[in-house]
This record gives C-alpha cells, sequence and structure tokens, in this order.
C-alpha cells in the first residue's frame, strides 16, 4: 500500500474525527450564543442546594464591574492554568512510563480556584454559595461576566 492510501480503519478514524470536530466546532457555537445572551443581562437567578433541606433555592444575583486589580489577579489564575496545561501536555508526550505528577489534580484545582474567584468578585457570591450551585448555570454566567468585561458590553 503507498502511503497516500488508508486503510478502511484509518479511512474510519478520519471519518469518525471529522464528525466529532464538526459536533464540538457546532456545540462550542450553541455555547457562545448563550454566553453572548447571557452577557447583556445585569440580573441572574442561580440554584442553590441547601444542604440542610435537601431542596434546591433561587437566589439572585447582580453583575457588578470589577476593579481591574481583580480582573488582573484573574487573568494571572488564567495564565498559570493555560501554563500548566501546556507543560502538562509536553510533559505526558513525552513520558515514556507511568507519569506520577498528577497534572489533572493542579489543573482542576486552579480552574475551580478561577471560577470561585470570579463568581466572589463578578456576583459578590459567597463561597458556600458557589459551592453549592448548579455548576452549569453558574460557568455559563461567569463565562457571560468574563465576555462582558472583555469586550465591554454596556453596563
Amino acid at each position: 500500500m503507498s502511503e497516500e492510501q488508508k486503510t478502511p480503519i484509518e479511512e474510519a478514524a478520519v471519518d469518525y474525527t471529522k464528525h466529532y470536530r464538526k459536533y464540538y466546532e457546532e456545540l462550542a457555537g450553541v455555547r457562545m450564543k448563550e454566553v453572548t445572551k447571557l452577557a447583556k443581562e445585569d440580573q441572574f437567578t442561580i440554584d442553590i442546594f441547601d444542604e440542610e433541606s435537601g431542596e434546591w433555592t433561587s437566589k439572585p444575583f447582580k453583575y457588578r464591574e470589577i476593579p481591574t486589580k481583580k480582573w488582573m489577579e484573574l487573568e494571572e489564575l488564567r495564565s498559570r492554568y493555560t501554563d500548566l496545561e501546556k507543560v502538562a501536555a509536553t510533559k505526558l508526550l513525552a513520558a515514556k512510563e507511568s507519569n506520577t505528577y498528577d497534572y489533572a489534580q493542579q489543573l482542576n484545582k486552579l480552574l475551580s480556584e478561577l471560577y470561585q474567584k470570579s463568581a466572589k468578585y463578578f456576583l459578590n457570591m459567597e463561597e458556600h454559595e458557589f459551592d453549592n450551585s448548579k455548576w452549569t448555570q453558574v460557568k455559563s454566567i461567569i463565562d457571560a461576566c468574563n465576555h462582558r468585561t472583555i469586550f465591554t458590553l454596556p453596563n
């Protein structure tokens, strides 16, 4: 077989990759529309789980502009996350044996800190509220607050 010809398995893998690439691109487009729509809002309702009652309650939060110092603190966390992600990828690709350095745990810790501080700064959300919020709601809203700040949408 020449280098240009692919086996049926290789062809299927290429089709599979194209299919999922397209799917994730479409999903990212839908997500971006949601974030852009939320970025125009001033008020958000987030469900908070009450561990004592076992019930979800809806709580309103208001978008707040943040000072440059706090924005720069969030940017530093984003940079550390990105840098660690690059280091982890490089190290894991180069490793020939099992790597005991837990990059995923460090990345998760940084991402959690970034979102928790973002919730505190943008929404005045307390840590226990963040910890007990619906992740899908709070993540989209925080992403919208970041989007609003980056693209300086009106307050």
